[in-house]
């Protein structure tokens, strides 16, 4: 692409969240899970996690599902689509013993991958792992479905991030209103709360009469605290160990 890559800071993410990626990626070890369907901007996220790294005092690789959307420089990318013949386990494995610091897959195929992954960044490899689940808490659900051995899966996981693409309205036309009960009420709010405006879209010539301009994201997030990973490892249940 031909785009200027976004940074962290321009994904969208609140300062709490940048805050502890950016602690997170100077770590040594431990798994951060990125979710989100397709199309959702998990692999923008990824990517400008990587690029927020020290390339060069770090060896970093990534798997791909597919060519990848673009190079990074220093940053070896293997995708998964050349390499039919080798289980991407496989792969995984040369690339841990070629001491790999820092291992990308944006999307895990498989529960040998999600979990060869978790045992591996016990091992001073930081892991960054791309699902296809909707939200924290499907998440969560999965990787406690498919890592049986909840006490490698409190001390590996270090958190989860969850992500949706949604348009942003056109700056240029958009207007006030004030959103009725129902709509309140959905978002857990009271009439009458302050501080927080409401704005819908109209339309004009910069935004080609569609009344949006861009895209962000927004995003669930689930640090792994001391006080999870007691959960995590006591087998709590998913409703218990994100409350």
């Amino acid at each position: 692409s031909t785009e200027t890559p976004l940074t962290l800071d321009r994904l969208g993410l609140s300062e709490p969240m940048l805050t502890w990626l950016r602690t997170f990626s100077d770590g040594n070890d431990g798994t951060v899970v990125v979710a989100g369907p397709t199309g959702s901007g998990r692999k923008t996220t990824l990517y400008a996690l990587l690029e927020s790294m020290d390339v060069y005092v770090r060896n970093i690789g990534t798997l791909e599902s597919e060519p990848p959307l673009r190079r990074l420089a220093t940053i070896n990318q293997t995708p998964l689509d050349g390499t039919r013949t080798r289980k991407p386990t496989e792969i995984l494995t040369d690339m841990f013993r070629q001491d790999y610091n820092v291992v990308m897959v944006d999307r895990a195929p498989d529960v040998e991958t999600v979990r060869l992954c978790l045992e591996q960044s016990l091992d001073e490899h930081l892991i960054l792992l791309g699902l296809d689940t909707p939200d924290v808490t499907a998440t969560l659900a999965a990787l406690m479905k498919l890592t049986p051995d909840r006490t490698t899966l409190s001390h590996a996981l270090r958190g989860l991030l969850s992500q949706r693409l949604v348009r942003v309205l056109c700056r240029e036309c958009r207007k006030p209103f004030v959103p009725g009960p129902e709509v309140l009420a959905k978002l857990g709010m009271k009439p009458g709360e302050q501080g927080v405006r409401f704005y819908e879209e109209t339309g004009c010539e910069k935004c080609f009469n569609t009344g949006f301009a861009g895209r962000t994201g927004i995003f669930g997030f689930l640090p792994v605290t001391d006080a999870v990973k007691r959960k995590l490892a006591a087998g709590a249940p998913v409703s218990e160990v994100i409350a």
